[in-house]
């Protein structure tokens, strides 16, 4: 990223497709603050106050892992989606519940899609799929299009070596780079020691891309264009 002032570079990280649900949620008459649910919140309390360390200039910038905005807008689109709070089942985790994983992608002007696999590890692996009509950097409209099935043993077996190579449980959650539009691949999963968490935006390559693409893959949709 080209140098710039440390104050314009924290201005432009509100990304354009977060402007676009803010207005969208105006127009609609919904409240930002109405977006997420009060009763099971998407994502930890400490993400607002947590951050990565961004260069720029020269300088070291603290970034949050995930802005107020942020946390609205993927909130609302995990709701209007019916989507279960994943850091809240990271709360009562058991051996029994296996490893969870679930990508979130919001593409700007696309459906946005949803997929989890559930009971990783355990003899009935769950697949749930669903897609929306909305767009990813809009409203998010309803549920279009869903899938509920088991996987196969062989499925299960070679998402989890995906998953295992992925390493998402160690990557930092969020990089430090810019964008507008775009696309946000959101990766969260569940195991033994805890809740986990990446966002990227558009990732041309990487663990987490492997791993979203595994898991489009599986519900034998044609979803395009991929971005």
């Amino acid at each position: 990223m080209a140098a710039s002032d440390p104050l314009r570079t924290f201005a432009v990280r509100i990304t354009s497709s977060l402007m676009n649900f803010l207005i969208f949620a105006v127009a609609l008459g919904i409240a930002p603050s109405q977006a997420a649910p009060t009763n099971a919140p998407y994502f930890p309390p400490t993400f607002r106050a947590s951050t990565v360390p961004c260069s720029d200039a020269g300088k070291v910038m603290p970034t949050e892992i995930l802005t107020d905005l942020q946390e609205k807008w993927y909130s609302a689109q995990l709701t209007a989606a019916r989507e279960p709070s994943l850091y809240k089942a990271s709360t009562h985790w058991s051996v029994g519940s296996g490893t969870v994983v679930r990508f979130t992608w919001l593409r700007s002007f696309h459906a946005p899609v949803f997929v989890r696999v559930e009971g990783l590890g355990t003899s009935k692996p769950r697949l749930v799929a669903k897609q929306l009509s909305g767009h990813g950097g809009y409203a998010p409209g309803s549920i279009s299009k869903s899938l509920d099935r088991t996987l196969s043993p062989g499925e299960a077996h070679d998402i989890h070596l995906v998953l295992a190579r992925s390493d998402i449980a160690h990557m930092q959650p969020r990089t430090c780079d810019i964008g507008v539009d775009g696309a946000q691949w959101i990766m969260e999963s569940v195991d033994a020691h805890g809740y986990h968490f990446v966002d990227r935006q558009s990732p041309n390559a990487g663990g987490e891309r492997d791993l979203a693409l595994s898991l489009l893959r599986l519900t034998g949709w044609e979803v395009k264009p991929i971005y």
